[in-house]
């Protein structure tokens, strides 16, 4: 939903400077491309109720601690890397948002018991950006579970 967000303030951004619709559809078209979501969800429980992961996986990464960052880029979901620990998933995540990214929000599923942290790290890497928190639809959250936290950004 944060993707679709971001493509309707750039497509309002285009209107106010006069743009043609045809301009227009050609720059979303090429945004679109430049929008990246990314999360850490607190347990692996959901992504094994969901199938997503298996039971083995999902006990094995739950006693050694380990948190994937799953992205959402250009229409495919993949798990870009497994840390150990939520501070360096949090920690890892932010590291990988490069520095000229001209949009970010926080996503989080229907709690902000671990968003602190990611605000933290954000606010201070990106003080030049207002950093704006955002609900994750109950659609997206059932499969990752309360608490999961994450970043729609613009590349």
């Amino acid at each position: 939903i944060q993707g679709i967000k971001i493509l309707v303030e750039n497509a309002v951004e285009l209107i106010k400077q006069g743009k043609t619709r045809q301009e227009i559809v050609e720059e979303i078209e090429k945004i679109k491309g430049n929008i990246v979501i990314e999360f850490v969800p607190p347990s692996l429980e959901p992504l094994k109720r969901g199938g997503r992961i298996g039971k083995m996986s999902a006990l094995l990464g739950s006693v050694l601690k380990i948190k994937p960052i799953i992205r959402f880029k250009d229409n495919v979901l993949t798990c870009a890397k497994k840390v150990i620990g939520f501070p360096k998933a949090i920690a890892s995540m932010v590291a990988n948002i490069p520095e000229t990214c001209k949009k970010l929000y926080l996503i989080y599923v229907h709690s902000k018991e671990y968003l602190k942290p990611l605000k933290d790290a954000l606010t201070k890497k990106f003080s030049h950006l207002n950093l704006v928190e955002e609900n994750i639809s109950s659609t997206v959250g059932i499969h990752v579970g309360v608490g999961c936290v994450g970043v729609t950004y613009q590349i």
